[in-house]
């Protein structure tokens, strides 16, 4: 893989989403058969791409996510949610946020230049992930731990997959941050999703259309 991409990935945006998640889960969260959840379809009109995600998911303009967040976090929370999204949205590329108000489960995308990675390029990414997860992670109250990383190709679409788990000793809560890159046709994306559980969102990532 190119240093100069992975550089600008990882360097740029692999910050964990705030600990905006709530103790108590319900709907898709609390399913156990992820591939039977109830998914609305979304368009991502300026890339053609179409994604699934639960029903309780809502897509947010800039400006309603900041009053979202601000709404529903303390001072340091809002300011480390706004500092990824500033960070994301300085990528090449269109990004799109989504927030479950219900479980406090945030979905990002973003589109970016294509790169057909490899098993070993994967390898070399989770490496540097785990490295910049921990480098910016600035508070000594919160830990974090790398739980999977994987990758795997199916007809012509390239999936690496990592999950961290992060933990604040401070005010004891846990959430986790699930980390995509995804490469097909002409199109690559970066998706991140921060839940209060581990979640298997393989089956409904599944469902992306990049036609």
């Amino acid at each position: 893989m190119k240093k100069p991409f992975l550089y600008i990935i990882l360097c740029s945006i692999i910050l964990s989403s705030c600990n905006l998640v709530n103790e108590e889960i319900t709907g898709w969260m609390n399913s156990d058969k992820p591939s039977e959840i109830a998914t609305t379809t979304h368009v991502l009109e300026d890339d053609g791409i179409k994604i699934s995600l639960p029903t309780e998911f809502e897509r947010y303009s800039l400006y309603d996510y900041q009053r979202m967040v601000d709404s529903v976090s303390t001072k340091d929370q809002y300011n480390a949610e706004v500092l990824r999204i500033e960070k994301l949205m300085e990528m090449d590329g269109n990004l799109y946020m989504y927030f479950d108000p219900i479980n406090r489960a945030s979905y990002t995308i973003n589109t970016m230049e294509y790169y057909a990675f490899t098993r070993e390029d994967a390898s070399f990414m989770l490496g540097n992930l785990s490295e910049s997860f921990k480098k910016n992670n600035k508070s000594k109250d919160i830990t974090v731990e790398k739980v999977t990383g994987k990758y795997y190709a199916s007809e012509g679409r390239r999936t690496f997959k990592a999950i961290y788990k992060m933990e604040n000793k401070k005010d004891k809560s846990t959430w986790y941050s699930t980390v995509y890159f995804i490469s097909e046709i002409d199109k690559t994306v970066y998706v991140q999703l921060s839940t209060s559980f581990m979640i298997n969102f393989d089956p409904i990532v599944a469902k992306m259309v990049f036609r």
